[in-house]
C-alpha cells in the first residue's frame, strides 16, 4: 500500500501544522509515516491519496478562491476540516451547506485541537488513486517579501486590509513573525483570503511575505514603511 499523501487547499489552510501533527501522531503510535508530496513532486505512476484541507473558522466569499477550492476537491478522495475547535456552529453549518450545494460527496474528517482520535490511521481516510488520474490544480500567485523590523501592528494590519478591500489588491496570504510596539513578545501574523489572525510567536524573523494577484509593490512598501518605528 502506498504511503504517498498529497495535501491541497487554499494558502493558510493549516497544511504545515497538519503535517507536523500527523508526524507527531504517527511517531507516538508507531504508525507508518506518510510521504507528504507537493504538487511538483507527483510523478506519473505514483499511487497517492489526495486530501483537501479547508479552514472552517470563517465563511468563504471569494469567487476565485472558491473555484480553486472546488478544483482541489474534484481531485481529492477525502476532506479535512481544519481548526474545527475554533469554528462556531453557524460557520460549521455554512461549510456543511456549501459542500451540499456543490455536491461534494467525500469522507470528511474534522481536525480538533491539532490532534487525532484514538486508533486513527491516516491510510483509512480516502482511497488512493494513480497519479495520472489526478489533474493537479494550478494556483499562480505573485509573492513579494519585505524586510521588516519593529512595527505598529495595528497600523500594518489596517493598511494591508485597506488595500485588500478598497484598492483591488487580491491578497491571498500574509505571513510574518515580527516584533511590534504593542507587545513585548514577537507576534505572528497569518492572513488569508477570508480572515486575519495574530498570536504569540516563538521568534522574530523580520520578513513579511505577501501572496496574491494585482499586487502593487510600491504601495505595499509604503504601508510597511509607514508602520515601522522610527
Amino acid at each position: 500500500m502506498s504511503n504517498k499523501l498529497l495535501l491541497l487547499g487554499l494558502p493558510g489552510c493549516g497544511q504545515s501544522r497538519f503535517v507536523q501533527s500527523v508526524g507527531d501522531y504517527c511517531h507516538a503510535n508507531q504508525h507508518e509515516l506518510p510521504e507528504f508530496l507537493t504538487t511538483s513532486e507527483v510523478c506519473d505512476g505514483d499511487a497517492i491519496r489526495t486530501w483537501t484541507l479547508i479552514d472552517i473558522r470563517s465563511e468563504l466569499s471569494h469567487s476565485e478562491a472558491e473555484a480553486y477550492l472546488l478544483n482541489c476537491l474534484q481531485q481529492s478522495s477525502a476532506v479535512v476540516f481544519t481548526f474545527a475547535e475554533s469554528a462556531d456552529l453557524s460557520v460549521q453549518a455554512f461549510w456543511q451547506n456549501w459542500m451540499k450545494k456543490h455536491d461534494v460527496q467525500l469522507p470528511i474528517m474534522r481536525w480538533f485541537s491539532q490532534a487525532f482520535p484514538e486508533n486513527w490511521h491516516w491510510q483509512d481516510l480516502g482511497d488512493q488513486r494513480q497519479s495520472e488520474m489526478v489533474k493537479l490544480p494550478l494556483l499562480e500567485l505573485e509573492q513579494i517579501t519585505f524586510d521588516v523590523e519593529k512595527v505598529y501592528l495595528e497600523h500594518l494590519l489596517f493598511g494591508l486590509d485597506a488595500v485588500k478591500q478598497n484598492l483591488g489588491m487580491d491578497i491571498w496570504r500574509v505571513k510574518a513573525n515580527l516584533q511590534t510596539q504593542e507587545y513585548e513578545n514577537p507576534v505572528a501574523i497569518e492572513g488569508t483570503v477570508n480572515r486575519w489572525d495574530t498570536f504569540a510567536a516563538n521568534k522574530v524573523e523580520e520578513k513579511l511575505e505577501i501572496l496574491g494577484t494585482a499586487l502593487d509593490e510600491t504601495m505595499l512598501q509604503e504601508i510597511v514603511t509607514a508602520s515601522k518605528l522610527v
